[in-house]
């Protein structure tokens, strides 16, 4: 069971923070609503104040009376206001008739139910007027951008990526068709609900059923929502799925056929990708607020879990959600759940801020209606860790992880800005930070993008390449830079450089290998910032505003606050980070050094102060390089759950060797076992002789093809762009 007392105070302190930003409109008496009363998200806003509102009016004795007010207030306004109402929002605008319009209404739905008895005639009317016209529209005129009708397809650059639309909207029609049976368009609605549902969560291996249009995922579930992989869309699909899961039990409606079709199989792999704090563990990034909006709504999405398949370890994570969420709030001393950390976005922004703050407002009531339907399921044997152990792979996508109770560690090539690699201990989503994570950044004159950026115009990702394998992986991702760069007045770059970056994940369950290598093409260049490496630290409230670090001669105490932007050198090659997390630098660069800036980082929106460690720092263009020039060089190691001693180790066993394109790094893992990986960035393929590497009288195994390299051999082969690790037999 969900902490009710836990999320009846959260509401009650947010609805007292929220008369902030509540309006009553003086011409229209008996109206109001909550943020800036415009169109679009402005209208889901009020619809989610309005579910936070009722709930709390119904199941709380606190602020009763003006709870249900400001419900039917708000209520009575998104009514009025629909293009079927007599009344334009603040912005002259109507709402409705879009793929999203139906959004608002679906998390708020079972508001309908708790309020009835307050309704009178008029408003029952309203609603209908505004659902069955909606549920028309989806019908007879869905259309999402320039396509019309239902349509799906994997790839979002071919413009129909549209799995939690498809959700909301078949999950609307199902329960309109339920609400008002003897509609004249019922059979209509069931039937595109369907058709809906069905297409909602869909893989190429649905093609031989008859609703089937496209593929929603890739094979084995990764989603391109957005233009990379988001595992915060995964969520946002099934916590539709669960919000009309929840409110068919609560009506005792018949469940549609395809509701969980790819249901679990899409839970199954998002589980994959949670902390066990209950942090999403978003491995390709997020283009939006840090731990808001898609993290607010996983809380269903594992309520449904517990309830539907079962799943033991929901209680527990649902229970970690709700204390992470908590510990937030309290730092607000106006009981909002966001005010300090997004400051600048409230002061900046009242019709964002306010939509952020009405998805977990609306989150934490829809739980505490939902708590009482789910049926939690008892502990199992198994732990959670050893649950969602092991090796996914999307090989067509670029996506791979490995997880383990001591490391999760993750590669992203279809990344949010594209790249981005993750190495830490599986417990702790607060040392985890998205942008360029583990990926080296290089900026060139004339550059003005922020590696935030969701689709950075000046680079494109060529090439890559993954395997998996027991334990591990190994992959390398190349990545065109300074392409299509204007400088004023009237030059433009064609592509001034190719970044190649090599991971390989040892069968350890604790080392991630990193090796990076940059080199100008045919143009003189001027590189503005390089950062080898580029390890984000998180460095905010949920890590009590300070970080830990240890070096060969020193601990430093890196608290948040800082009153200047400017770069830290820590004047030695390896560091500890708060006793998790190792980092060392192996060849390529004097130091480690780290970017601190006085403003908060993490995404567009400045939500999170982020600490940027880096190893290979250069901030300037200086006079430029010549052409070709090799401008990044680096090889790395990064140890998660590791303590200072330990890291210190792992600096004095890991060497390097380097010929031509070829790097390798010889690495003693934290199973004893000894390691070669090797990084070909040429182009064709290398035959190597074994010799330098290890000794002549032993095997090694590429732990990718399985192959033997024997005495006998003396040489083994690796292709050009790619990436491969072999595991000595000593």
């Amino acid at each position: 069971m969900l902490d009710t007392r836990l999320c009846l105070k959260s509401l009650s302190r947010w609805l007292k923070a929220a008369q902030t930003n509540w309006v009553d409109l003086p011409d229209h008496p008996g109206l109001g609503f909550y943020g800036t009363g415009y169109n679009t998200w402005a209208v889901q806003t009020n619809q989610k104040f309005i579910a936070a509102a009722a709930t709390m009016a119904v199941m709380d004795d606190r602020d009763t009376e003006r709870n249900l007010k400001q419900a039917l207030s708000a209520l009575r306004y998104c009514l009025a206001t629909h293009k079927t109402g007599p009344m334009p929002l603040t912005d002259g605008s109507r709402w409705g008739h879009t793929w999203i319009s139906v959004l608002g209404l679906e998390r708020m739905m079972y508001v309908f139910k708790l309020l009835e008895d307050y309704l009178s005639e008029e408003d029952q009317a309203d609603a209908k007027r505004v659902l069955t016209s909606e549920a028309d529209w989806i019908t007879y005129h869905l259309e999402r951008g320039s396509a019309k009708g239902v349509h799906a397809s994997k790839w979002n650059k071919d413009g129909n990526n549209d799995p939690e639309s498809h959700m909301w909207n078949g999950s609307f029609l199902w329960r309109i068709a339920q609400m008002y049976p003897e509609h004249e368009n019922k059979a209509d609605w069931i039937k595109q609900s369907n058709l809906l549902l069905f297409n909602a969560i869909t893989t190429e291996a649905d093609a031989d059923h008859e609703l089937y249009v496209g593929p929603q995922f890739f094979e084995n579930y990764a989603l391109d929502h957005h233009g990379y992989m988001n595992v915060g869309y995964m969520v946002i699909t099934l916590s539709n799925a669960a919000m009309l899961y929840f409110d068919l039990k609560h009506n005792d409606w018949p469940m549609p056929e395809h509701l969980k079709h790819n249901l679990e199989n899409l839970w199954r792999v998002t589980k994959k990708m949670i902390f066990a704090d209950g942090r999403l563990a978003r491995i390709g990034g997020d283009s939006r607020v840090r731990y808001a909006y898609c993290q607010e709504y996983l809380l269903h999405s594992m309520m449904m879990a517990a309830d539907l398949f079962g799943d033991t370890h929901a209680t527990y994570l649902c229970a970690s959600q709700l204390q992470t969420l908590a510990k937030e709030q309290n730092t607000n001393t106006d009981g909002s759940y966001y005010g300090l950390r997004l400051d600048s976005l409230k002061k900046s922004s009242p019709y964002y801020y306010t939509r952020i703050e009405s998805d977990r407002a609306c989150a934490v009531a829809a739980a505490m209606h939902y708590n009482s339907l789910v049926k939690w399921p008892s502990s199992g044997t198994l732990d959670f860790e050893s649950d969602v152990a092991g090796l996914w792979i999307e090989k067509e996508h670029g996506d791979v992880l490995h997880r383990s109770p001591t490391r999760f560690a993750s590669v992203s090539w279809h990344a949010s800005g594209l790249g981005q690699a993750m190495c830490q201990p599986p417990d702790d989503g607060n040392i985890a930070e998205w942008s360029s994570n583990l990926c080296s950044v290089v900026k060139f004159m004339g550059d003005k993008t922020d590696i935030q950026e969701l689709h950075p115009p000046h680079r494109d990702l060529e090439h890559f390449q993954i395997d998996g394998f027991e334990g591990g992986f190994a992959t390398l991702g190349r990545i065109r830079e300074g392409v299509n760069i204007e400088v004023k007045e009237g030059w433009r770059s064609t592509q001034l450089a190719t970044l190649q970056q090599a991971f390989i994940a040892l069968p350890d369950g604790q080392t991630l290998i990193g090796m990076h290598h940059c080199r100008t093409g045919e143009s003189r260049s001027y590189p503005t910032l390089i950062q080898g490496m580029h390890l984000n630290l998180p460095n905010d409230l949920y890590n009590g505003y300070q970080r830990t670090l240890s070096t060969p001669e020193d601990q430093l105490t890196l608290a948040t606050e800082t009153r200047h932007d400017h770069v830290v050198d820590l004047n030695c090659t390896w560091v500890n980070i708060d006793h998790r997390i190792g980092v060392v630098g192996v060849y390529g660069a004097n130091q480690l050094c780290i970017d601190r800036t006085i403003k908060r980082r993490g995404g567009p929106y400045q939500s999170l102060h982020v600490d940027e460690l880096c190893y290979g720092y250069q901030n300037g263009a200086d006079n430029g390089v010549s052409p070709y020039s090799m401008i990044l060089d680096i090889g790395f190691v990064i140890g998660s759950n590791i303590n200072t001693q330990d890291t210190q180790e792992l600096a004095k066993k890991t060497t390097h060797k380097t010929d031509g394109d070829l790097r390798t790094m010889q690495v003693l893992g934290a199973d004893g076992r000894m390691y070669v990986a090797c990084a070909n960035f040429g182009v064709g393929t290398r035959t190597v002789p074994t010799g330098p590497f290890w000794p002549s009288t032993i095997d090694a195994i590429n732990l990718v093809t399985g192959e033997k390299v024997t005495p006998d051999d003396r040489s083994f082969t690796i292709p050009g762009s790619s990436a491969a690790v072999y595991l000595l037999d000593m």
